[in-house]
């Protein structure tokens, strides 16, 4: 069995505190790459001393996708230079390279949306993420790299930010006074634990594995 850690980036993040509870449950040594603990994905140098791994999740990102609008370089900046920054870390290491993507299909042309409907550039945050799996796409063909991009939304759980929906739902039965800009559209959830342990399945099932029923998010 590889006994090399693994590394988690955006590590001290609402997801990132998930991933890194759930592989270290499984029995995995466990690097926590975030800016509270020395690490800065966009600074290549910051990066140097990470030592030997078997796999990078890479979770760091700008998320919240109204800033993406007005901060949109910034979003870039980090979503885009941190993944090629991590991409080259793995080729580095010969290690595993799981990221996490997003939605990144606009207005759906068909339901249900499934992984083979045609992507689209729809905001700043969905471009970031499309750039990411293309980078990712383009470092298996040219360099080998094994890489995966795990399309996650709508995730919600504990400790979640506080704008976006679920949270908001929760606060506002909770004080009694719950206010929705609209109560039509209709999206799939899922629990950030549920979304760790399908990292951690990835990370330990190969192609044409079959999947541990134990294992399987329930």
């Amino acid at each position: 069995m590889n006994k090399l850690p693994v590394v988690v980036t955006g590590a001290s993040g609402f997801l990132g505190k998930y991933v890194c509870n759930k592989l270290r449950h499984y029995g995995e040594k466990v690097i926590e790459v975030s800016r509270q603990s020395g690490f800065d994905v966009c600074n290549t140098q910051s990066l140097e001393s990470i030592p030997a791994f078997k796999a990078l999740f890479h979770l760091a990102a700008h998320t919240y996708v109204p800033d993406s609008y007005n901060k949109t370089a910034l979003f870039f900046n980090t979503n885009i230079s941190g993944t090629i920054n991590t991409l080259e870390l793995c080729k580095k290491h010969n290690a595993q390279f799981i990221f996490a993507g997003s939605y990144i299909y606009g207005q759906p042309r068909s339901l249900p949306v499934n992984e083979t409907h045609p992507t689209s550039l729809w905001n700043p945050y969905a471009t970031s993420k499309i750039i990411g799996e293309e980078l990712c796409q383009s470092y298996s063909k040219e360099f080998g790299l094994s890489t995966t991009s795990l399309r996650i939304f709508n995730i919600y759980g504990t400790g979640q930010n506080s704008t976006f929906l679920i949270p908001k739902i929760i606060h506002g039965v909770k004080s009694g006074s719950l206010e929705l800009e609209t109560a039509t559209p209709k999206r799939d959830f899922i629990f950030a634990d549920d979304v760790a342990n399908g990292f951690y399945l990835r990370l330990i099932i190969r192609k044409n594995d079959l999947l541990p029923t134990m294992l399987v998010p329930v």
